[in-house]
């Protein structure tokens, strides 16, 4: 032991390895560009298809409920939707959760004032019963009018009125948050997802539009390994997927290891082992 001097070869180490630490790292979360992902209608294939994938990426993303239609809604215990329980694991597990009413109307602008009151706010008053926290509103099949969205803007921070499929839609980092438009993701190629891309940056983002992560096919069904695909493409390509409550920092994200605090304890982990060597190469001596 007597061949290891601790004032230069242990220090060297110690340097070394830091360097490998700092330049393998991926690319750290506040350095990625945001894409916005939003999942419409918490089908349950999301919680059991998408989720994971989410999670295995560090993405964050919303979800947009309707609270019940015809007995269909996402507060049953089976069915093609989330349960209540579902949902709020969601956001315990860092999603956000917004609303899209509460039946999911075909039309709204041929409902009464009342029943429009009803799926507006009611809908948001409901889920936060079950201690959601809800900023945000997506227009049920794109349908309003101006009274519809007076009373959206008085009840939410942000909406979405309007979302196209096959078109990509920038949406500039100081758009009205009342005016959002996104883009549906259906079964396009991956070289189509590529071109969604194209002039998203830090002043400009998209906003990606899920329905069903599911392989039985479908007009907005997309297919769990084409959906894991596209996730991969994002996070291996610098960006990263956000719910709309991160990426206007609404409000504090749920707690989690971004890839920064993870380097930071590696390199204090190595850190610690080369001072331990240090001593006991000292202690040899």
């Amino acid at each position: 032991m007597s061949g290891l001097r601790p004032g230069n070869n242990v220090w060297m180490i110690l340097v070394f390895l830091l360097v490998i630490a700092a330049s393998s790292r991926p690319v750290a979360a506040q350095e990625r560009i945001q894409v916005i992902l939003q999942f419409d209608d918490t089908w349950r294939s999301q919680y059991y298809n998408a989720l994971p994938v989410l999670e295995e990426y560090n993405f964050t993303a919303t979800f947009m409920p309707f609270v019940i239609d015809h007995g269909r809604g996402f507060g049953g215990n089976q069915g093609s939707y989330m349960t209540w329980d579902e949902i709020i694991d969601l956001q315990q597990r860092g999603m956000e959760i917004g609303s899209q009413g509460w039946s999911h109307p075909e039309d709204m602008t041929k409902l009464s004032e009342d029943d429009i009151i009803k799926e507006v706010i009611y809908s948001k008053d409901e889920l936060e019963k079950h201690g959601l926290v809800i900023y945000g509103w997506t227009y049920p099949n794109d349908v309003w009018n101006k009274n519809i969205m007076s009373i959206v803007k008085e009840t939410y921070t942000y909406s979405v009125p309007q979302s196209y499929m096959y078109e990509r839609r920038l949406v500039p980092k100081d758009a009205d948050r009342h005016s959002l438009e996104g883009t549906a993701v259906t079964n396009e190629l991956m070289s189509e997802f590529r071109a969604y891309l194209e002039g998203v940056d830090k002043n400009n983002t998209i906003i990606l539009i899920y329905h069903e992560i599911e392989n039985t096919g479908g007009k907005v069904v997309k297919p769990v390994d084409s959906f894991r695909e596209q996730m991969k493409y994002l996070y291996e390509n610098g960006y990263t997927g956000v719910s709309f409550r991160d990426y206007f920092g609404l409000a504090e994200k749920e707690p989690g290891m971004s890839d920064h605090e993870m380097t930071l304890r590696i390199a204090i982990a190595l850190v610690l082992i080369i001072f331990t060597l240090y001593v006991f190469c000292m202690a040899g001596k």
